[in-house]
């Protein structure tokens, strides 16, 4: 009896053990990294896993050409947007999903957005589930880079660059993310939100400002100002009508609102107005 048991609790004692060792959480090779980025008003969220070059040939021999990859390490690399955009030209509506590629030999990557996110590496990739499908160029780069790097740049307005970066290589990925639909729509809650105060209107009037869409500034601007003038919202009338290339309505407006923003001792203003009256009376 002695016998038998002494082999059940060697067991017994490896099963704890290799137990034991499974629920720790322990360092992965390939760290996993989230990349959190705001394009126009949407927002891109990127999960994936860092694989190190460590003095290997990654592409055209760990990572083979012509074979699909799953852009990283570990588990499929994850997309995760929360309205719509255009990637390299083709739309993408909100949702999450998995990025492959396929790297080529010396000429641009294919890259496959894949409604089927929930994988483990490339191995259940079927095609038939691409909801994009685009080709995207490729930069032979002079430095090195050991990490695997998933991120953005050139993020301006509603344009970015996503790139892929390891070892020599760097794919660009064309991203846009058109925030006029819901801008407009955040525009007209607003509006409902605030009752329609002479504030909201100058916000809205400084938001198309800001776009280059000047008859629509102008509309929300007066709005403003016919409810209540103030020093601030003079100034933006004044610079709605200014991009409208009303001048002389232009300089009226902001020697009202000069004189009321150094009643009120607003130096910023004041300073704003004065630079706005010298450069719109050369017009």
């Amino acid at each position: 009896m002695k016998n038998l048991l002494k082999p059940l609790l060697t067991l017994s004692a490896l099963l704890f053990i290799w137990t034991s060792v499974q629920s720790q959480e322990l360092p992965r090779p390939s760290q996993l990294q989230k990349v959190t980025q705001r394009v126009g008003l949407t927002d891109i969220v990127i999960e994936y896993s860092r694989p190190n070059a460590k003095d290997r040939v990654i592409f055209g021999d760990l990572v083979p050409y012509g074979k699909v990859w799953r852009t990283g390490a570990n588990a499929a690399t994850t997309i995760e947007i929360n309205s719509s955009i255009t990637i390299q030209g083709q739309e993408l509506a909100p949702g999450k999903y998995a990025i492959f590629t396929m790297p080529q030999d010396g000429g641009d990557w294919q890259i496959m957005i894949n409604s089927q996110w929930d994988q483990w590496g490339s191995r259940g990739y079927k095609s038939e589930f691409d909801v994009v499908s685009v080709s995207a160029p490729v930069q032979k780069m002079k430095d090195y880079t050991e990490s695997f790097t998933i991120g953005f740049d050139h993020v301006i307005g509603d344009n970015a660059e996503l790139f892929l970066l390891w070892a020599n290589t760097r794919v660009n990925i064309k991203i846009v993310a058109d925030s006029k639909a819901q801008a407009t729509e955040n525009v007209n809650k607003k509006i409902e939100e605030l009752d329609n105060t002479y504030g909201a209107y100058n916000s809205i009037a400084r938001h198309f400002l800001t776009n280059n869409e000047p008859a629509e500034a102008l509309i929300y601007a007066e709005k403003s100002v016919s409810m209540e003038a103030e020093f601030w919202n003079l100034k933006t009338l004044s610079e709605a009508y200014a991009a409208n290339h009303n001048y002389p309505k232009a300089i009226e407006t902001a020697e009202k609102s000069l004189a009321l923003s150094q009643e009120a001792g607003n130096k910023s203003y004041e300073k704003q107005n004065v630079e706005n009256l010298a450069k719109w009376k050369k017009m």
